[in-house]
């Protein structure tokens, strides 16, 4: 590293107390982690600009480098459990499957609990699962980790034109629709049903189902059509009951779940969730039984 690079990295600067604002352990990491990240570049060049820019960046730079070195930490014991556990090295793509859903369920369950010293470990996990699928994908010259954060990246910013770009919204409803607009015409869909996985849970699947063809039109006026639906739809279920008709009855119970899905739409209410707060509801009432006659 050049002299005037330490001296511009290590001064301290006036205001704020005159605090330092960038170390030359700080200086000193970003080169590693660029030499990581970049190993065909030959380093990392600073050029001398004005005191108040190099203020102002340093103090968004030491926010996140602890952030940086850890993730940097992550990868690097992922990549040695891959060399040297024969668990970790044992396992596939397909292998890890239930491990991510294993582990978003868990992230879920923190939140509905508000248990947030249990969702930082959870979400940890999580991008465990992230870092273990994308080393595993490097080591098969699939794709890389950088490769994955960049595409999350550019994402972000293409589907957001009314930060990064001209465009103007006003409200959230719109940045929705602008959102699902950019994903067909970029993404060349056929269908606005494109993209949405199948594996997804019922209940979950069927909302997004309904939210996207909403968003092309495909609605009712107001809820009171939605409850004459499933008003509709209890009538033929009732009919198949009469006449005995199992199949009949399997496909009018379809009808009625479906329809109670784009009531909770409707009102913004996430029928996953809140069938399995009844759910919990009920095993909690029960369970109060249980205790009483035991």
């Amino acid at each position: 590293m050049r002299r005037w690079q330490q001296e511009l990295f290590s001064r301290k600067f006036c205001g704020k107390g005159g605090k330092t604002l960038l170390s030359l352990d700080g200086l000193h990491f970003l080169q590693s982690l660029f030499s990581y990240w970049f190993p065909q570049k030959a380093s990392l060049y600073f050029q001398p600009t004005s005191t108040q820019f190099i203020a102002d960046y340093t103090l968004k730079f030491d926010r996140n480098v602890m952030y940086l070195n850890e993730f940097q930490r992550l990868v690097e014991i992922m990549q040695r459990l891959r060399r040297e556990c024969p668990w970790d090295n044992a396992q596939t793509p397909e292998t890890l499957r239930q491990y991510i859903m294993e582990e978003a369920y868990e992230t879920i369950e923190a939140i509905d609990n508000k248990n947030w010293l249990e969702l930082r470990k959870e979400l940890g996990d999580l991008l465990l699962q992230i870092v273990f699928q994308a080393e595993i994908a490097e080591e098969e010259n699939r794709f890389t980790l950088n490769d994955v954060i960049h595409h999350i990246n550019e994402k972000l910013i293409e589907r957001h034109p009314h930060v990064f770009g001209e465009v103007k919204v006003n409200n959230a409803d719109e940045v929705k629709d602008n959102w699902e607009r950019i994903k067909v015409e970029k993404e060349n869909r056929q269908t606005i049903f494109e993209g949405l996985p199948k594996i997804m849970s019922a209940l979950l699947f069927a909302q997004r189902v309904q939210d996207k063809a909403s968003q092309v039109g495909f609605d009712w006026e107001d809820p009171n059509g939605v409850l004459k639906k499933i008003s509709e739809e209890i009538s033929e279920l009732e009919t198949g009951i009469k006449n005995q008709n199992p199949e009949e009855i399997e496909g009018e119970i379809g009808d009625v779940i479906f329809s109670l899905v784009n009531l909770c739409r409707f009102h913004k209410i996430n029928a996953e969730d809140v069938l399995r707060q009844t759910t919990e509801k009920f095993i909690a009432r029960f369970q109060y039984i249980e205790k009483r006659l035991a």
